[in-house]
């Protein structure tokens, strides 16, 4: 199966970037954007995958549940299962939970099966920046200038 695996990787699908991120003034796939990406490639290899989240108790500082979202390879003609990976999760307030799922579940994936799904930011996503709002802009100031 990581033939299976390496053969979708070695795609490097680009997804259609379909959302925008504010505040770091760019723009990356959604969740749905890479399912539909990985959708043909996945049925031609005979792979599927599912995400489970497991509780793995006290987060390890003690400040609160610490949480891993887990994704699975299966092969769909032997159902052999590979390429687990895990993500954490240490938020526990109910929107905010599950837009960490959400994330987790496209990073997995983009990053298991080498999906490009954003705008490389040379790391700079890593460095604390200053909240900036969206700019909103006067339509008819910045059509005349």
């Amino acid at each position: 199966m990581s033939k299976k695996i390496s053969n979708i990787a070695r795609l490097g699908i680009s997804c259609l970037k379909n959302a925008d991120n504010p505040y770091f003034n760019s723009k990356y796939a959604d969740l749905g954007a890479v399912v539909d990406a990985l959708k043909e490639p996945l049925e031609k290899e005979g792979l599927g995958y599912y995400f489970s989240i497991l509780n793995i108790s006290a987060n390890p500082s003690g400040d609160g549940w610490f949480w891993q979202v887990i994704i699975t390879v299966v092969d769909l003609e032997t159902g052999k299962t590979e390429g687990t990976s895990a993500f954490p999760i240490t938020c526990l307030e109910p929107q905010k939970f599950g837009s960490n799922v959400t994330y987790a579940k496209r990073y997995l994936l983009t990053t298991v099966f080498n999906v490009i799904a954003e705008t490389d930011d040379d790391g700079n996503a890593t460095v604390p920046q200053p909240k900036r709002e969206p700019k909103v802009l006067n339509k008819a100031k910045d059509f005349f200038n």
